[in-house]
């Protein structure tokens, strides 16, 4: 289990829509291959995709960030949407190949091929685990284990015995503190490949060193601009305020509400010291990164609601300000302002992430309207702070860390339970936390906002991120602003936090394969939904 997961793995990335797990993960997955090109643009790339990759990929983008990644784009670059364009500037040829029958283990999975001129061949299989995060779980046939979370020196070498000393050696006389270090070979004698993780700076001069043993034949740096931050941080000694990261640590809602009572403080707090323990930036730094996230949230439901577009496949767009417009005209409708208004931000949300727009994935892109549109209201109708409501992110993250750790946050994997339904957990507990309810009070939204998702599927009409999934962004926020009333009152549930947490993940294991984002079953198999879907010629081509 991954303790240490930063908040900003939860609340984040900051990325390109449609699909954190289909887009920003397909584009993470394809940076990292050409990373280990040693960072060359290959003149022919064939992207092999299995399992729901294979069956929503121009739905979800994935098409075009596989691509944009192929060409060192990030995940939260606008040139994502143009990726074919730019592809065909720098000359590079591609193809895509759809294996829908081969078992894999992960349905987020992709294998890149990358050619050179005299057509060699390096292999990279990559899995994206949902939210923006991914692995690389194969180079050239080797299994290997990467996940990107730390500077990472990739060294390819023979398989001979004093090589793996030669490269602590190198490490250490350069000061290089090593985190993690796995060798991963075909076979005893063979070629290998080691993967050193650092969390310290990598300097060139043991670069050097490495690249001058004849067994070594090949030293690739995979950097991660965090960690190169906090280094700094380390070595200016411009920390101010220390904690021990072991002592906030934590693995259950239970355990997390014991460490904050014994502290006397509430979750947003202890995510904050806790952050600062993982990463040793200091308080500004961090409160600053999440900062950015939540100017991010607000600018992308502002473009919605005053620039509507239809969307990359075409089947929504414009109803956020529809919805919207109706309110000003009719403020005491039905349903009550609030929660109205956060129906519009929710929708507002979700058209600038189907539109290729940029949003924070809060846990995920396909769930990104939640969140944002709980804390506007909160903002509006009960005047938070900026500060309040930045903080309220941390203790949406807590929520978002259990539930990754213990169930999951990927529609592939969990369904829309997993989506929409943790993030009106998340969304459930900030908001608590903003009207001062009690720590438990927050677990005990979130529980009820996953209690009233539990068993809801994912299925994307045309595979796109879209319908229904915009609408069940607004049911999530009403989800979530309800969980939190009940809470607030002081209803408490049978079941706790955590075990509904594994409740969730039994019901997202039962789930058959056509409810977890593949489009081949609920909504996305409704004749009109299909006959919608092929009228409006589904599949991405509006940026083309």
């Amino acid at each position: 289990m991954n303790l240490d997961l930063s908040c900003f793995e939860i609340i984040g990335p900051v990325m390109i829509g449609p699909s954190s797990s289909h887009t920003a993960g397909a584009c993470r997955i394809a940076n990292w291959a050409r990373l280990i090109n040693a960072n060359k643009t290959p003149v022919f790339v064939r992207f092999t995709l299995y399992g729901s990759f294979s069956k929503t990929t121009s739905g979800h983008g994935t098409d075009r960030a596989l691509l944009a990644g192929m060409l060192g784009f990030d995940v939260d670059d606008i040139r994502i949407r143009q990726a074919f364009s730019e592809a065909a500037s720098a000359h590079m040829k591609y193809e895509y190949v759809y294996d829908k029958e081969t078992v894999v283990e992960h349905p987020n999975t992709v294998k890149v091929d990358m050619y050179d001129a005299r057509n060699n061949v390096m292999s990279v299989t990559g899995q994206s685990l949902g939210g923006g995060r991914a692995r690389i779980c194969e180079i050239n046939g080797i299994k290997v284990d990467f996940s990107g979370r730390l500077n990472t020196i990739v060294i390819e070498q023979e398989d001979k015995a004093g090589v793996l000393a030669y490269i602590a050696r190198c490490l250490s006389q350069e000061n290089v503190n090593i985190a993690f270090l796995n060798l991963f070979r075909e076979q005893k004698g063979a070629r290998a490949y080691t993967f050193v993780e650092t969390d310290s700076l990598i300097p060139e001069a043991a670069l050097a060193k490495l690249r001058e043993l004849h067994e070594i034949k090949r030293v690739l740096v995979l950097r991660n601009e965090d960690v190169e931050e906090q280094a700094k941080v380390r070595e200016q000694s411009e920390q101010q305020e220390n904690f021990v990261e072991e002592d906030y640590l934590f693995s259950t809602g239970e355990e997390l509400l014991q460490k904050c009572s014994a502290a006397s403080i509430n979750i947003s707090e202890f995510m904050m010291r806790r952050e600062i323990a993982l990463s040793h930036l200091s308080r500004q730094q961090i409160y600053n990164k999440m900062l950015y996230a939540w100017q991010t949230m607000q600018n992308a439901v502002n473009i919605a609601l005053t620039k509507p577009e239809r969307s990359m496949g075409k089947l929504i767009g414009g109803e956020a300000k529809e919805v919207n417009d109706y309110l000003a005209q009719h403020p005491t409708t039905v349903g009550g302002i609030e929660i109205n208004k956060a129906v519009a931000y929710a929708l507002a949300t979700l058209e600038h992430n189907a539109c290729m727009g940029k949003i924070v994935a809060a846990p995920t892109a396909g769930a990104s309207g939640v969140l944002p549109a709980a804390l506007m209201v909160m903002r509006e109708f009960h005047q938070k702070s900026e500060h309040d409501l930045v903080y309220s992110l941390f203790t949406a993250g807590a929520v978002g860390f259990l539930i990754n750790l213990r169930s999951s946050l990927a529609g592939a994997t969990g369904g829309c339970q997993a989506e929409v339904g943790s993030a009106a957990a998340m969304a459930a507990a900030a908001v608590c936390e903003l009207a001062a309810a009690s720590n438990a009070a927050a677990l005990q939204a979130a529980t009820i906002a996953l209690m009233n998702a539990l068993g809801l599927v994912c299925d994307p009409v045309g595979g796109l991120v879209e319908v229904p999934c915009q609408v069940r962004n607004a049911m999530g926020v009403a989800n979530a602003l309800t969980a939190a009333t009940m809470a607030i009152s002081g209803l408490k549930m049978l079941v706790p936090f955590d075990e509904m947490v594994e409740v969730q993940k039994k019901v997202g294991d039962s789930m058959p394969a056509a409810l977890r984002e593949t489009a081949e079953g609920g909504t996305a198999q409704a004749p009109s939904a299909l006959n919608n879907c092929a009228a409006k010629a589904c599949g991405g081509c509006a940026f083309a």
